[in-house]
């Protein structure tokens, strides 16, 4: 009798520390979640690699975009882009990365950033950029503030983030089209863009495009394209007044005439979701238009369209109507993907940083929830069996 009381006693014991050592493991399951995984899962310190890629640069039209090249003028490049982190300026919850890009080949292909600097500033958890000083392009501080990219963030979402577009200083949606493999690794694909964008002075200068242009270059492109506007000016000169004379005369050929830029951009990559590292950038295109301002053209445009009746006029004015002066015209387009090698080493990496971050999110905190719980519900089993057995003696020893 005693040493089945004694045995009772022992297992009652047993439940209890079951039941309390589970309790541990469920708190501790809390607090990693709260607190470890925050700890340890983010952007890491030291981090250096080294992406190729390869581009294709179009030519459609000359400086003005009115005379189209007979035969797209189309060369091939390719450079590299290297990515270190600037752990000088971590903090427990930012990062500092920078990316320079080079090319390789130095073709004549106006438009072509042959060399760029970009620092990023971001968040070390989430990956979405902070408004700061130290997040430059090209020595200029810019405000990626939400914006994503050259990471994503930790368990990237089946959803929509900003990418932000240093070329115009803006950012752009991209989402979520679905999912794929790359050499066996599973990814998400994220695509998207904009059209109609100006460019900003930085990247006008960086892309060594012309700010500012004549009107005798102007004039001598739309002669090539087949409007002869010196032509059809000599022509109705006679007939104009005294203040359209005067206007024309202001149209010397050294008169300046700003041209300006706007852009369409399409954008897509490849992103492995658990360690939100970026793995592949399928299409990085821009369209590039150019423009000669309309505002400093009107006047003389104003008055050979007031001219119908001059057969000068009457002749090529619609040929400028086809060629659309005051329209954007298309200049050069930029296609950048990365190379297959890069891809396989982005791959290879991505694996690496998944590994450890399942066993901290998923692993540890799992496995202590469901051990705690076991742990919890077996203590709490042992003790209900004691409860029952000695309400089962009380109700024994009370009957007649």
């Amino acid at each position: 009798m005693k040493r089945r009381m004694k045995m009772r006693e022992a297992r009652d014991a047993a439940g209890t520390v079951l039941a309390g050592v589970g309790a541990v493991f469920l708190i501790f399951g809390l607090v990693w979640w709260s607190f470890g995984i925050k700890t340890l899962v983010k952007f890491p310190g030291g981090f250096e690699r080294k992406v190729y890629f390869e581009g294709k640069y179009t030519r459609f039209s000359m400086a003005h975009g009115i005379r189209k090249l007979p035969e797209h003028d189309v060369s091939r490049y390719s450079g590299e882009i290297r990515y270190k982190s600037d752990d000088r300026n971590y903090t427990k919850k930012e990062a500092v990365l920078v990316e320079l890009i080079r090319v390789k080949e130095r073709i004549s292909a106006p438009g072509i950033l042959f060399s760029l600097e970009n620092r990023y500033m971001f968040d070390r958890l989430d990956a979405r950029g902070i408004k700061s000083r130290l997040s430059t392009s090209g020595g200029r501080v810019v405000d990626r503030t939400g914006t994503v990219f050259p990471v994503f963030p930790v368990d990237t979402a089946k959803t929509s983030y900003e990418v932000f577009c240093s070329d115009t200083d803006s950012s752009f949606p991209v989402s979520f089209r679905g999912k794929l493999k790359r050499f066996g690794l599973d990814v998400y694909r994220f695509a998207g863009g904009f059209k109609g964008r100006p460019l900003v002075e930085s990247t006008i200068r960086a892309r060594r495009l012309p700010r500012w242009t004549t009107f005798g270059s102007l004039k001598a492109e739309l002669t090539g394209a087949g409007v002869p506007v010196g032509e059809m000016v000599r022509s109705a000169y006679p007939r104009l007044t005294e203040k359209e004379k005067a206007t024309l005369a202001s149209f010397s050929d050294s008169r300046k005439i700003r041209l300006n830029y706007i852009a369409d951009v399409s954008w897509e990559a490849i992103v492995e979701p658990v360690s939100g590292s970026v793995v592949e950038v399928v299409k990085n295109e821009i369209d590039v238009y150019v423009n000669p301002d309309a505002s400093q053209l009107m006047p003389l445009l104003q008055i050979l369209a007031s001219r119908p009746d001059d057969p000068a006029i009457a002749r090529y004015m619609s040929q400028v109507q086809q060629q659309e002066i005051l329209e954007p015209k298309k200049l050069f387009k930029i296609e950048e993907r990365w190379s297959n090698r890069s891809v396989k080493a982005m791959v290879k990496e991505a694996r690496l940083r998944k590994i450890p971050i399942l066993i901290i999110k998923k692993y540890v905190l799992y496995g202590s929830i469901l051990f705690g719980a076991a742990l919890l519900f077996t203590g709490f089993l042992i003790k209900r069996e004691k409860r029952h057995h000695n309400s089962e003696r009380v109700r024994a020893k009370h009957e007649p």
